[in-house]
């Protein structure tokens, strides 16, 4: 099962559920990408992560790897247009596309 990270230069965006979290709020204890990768942790032999990587978002993006690598999940990468849609469909095998 895999869990989508929409990567911008100031906000992620996590899918399933489209919870947006600040870059600031990173720091928080607790915050929505800390509890997702908590989650695929518990289950990292069933669940992944992937990144979909947007322009200019390369420093958050190498610091959302180091936590992923840190919790020894397996990560994927996708580079994505700046204005380009995710459409998230919850099915098996199905991948964000536009």
């Amino acid at each position: 099962e895999v869990s989508y990270i929409d990567v911008y230069r100031d906000h992620l965006v996590l899918y399933p559920g489209e919870t947006t979290v600040a870059v600031r709020d990173l720091e928080l204890a607790g915050n929505p990408f800390e509890t997702l990768v908590r989650d695929v942790a518990q289950r990292r032999d069933q669940k992944y992560i992937v990144l979909l990587v947007r322009p200019h978002s390369a420093s958050i993006t190498r610091r959302l790897r180091k936590v992923i690598e840190d919790y020894d999940i397996d990560i994927g990468f996708e580079l994505f247009e700046e204005n380009r849609p995710v459409d998230y469909r919850q099915e098996e095998g199905k991948t964000p596309t536009t």
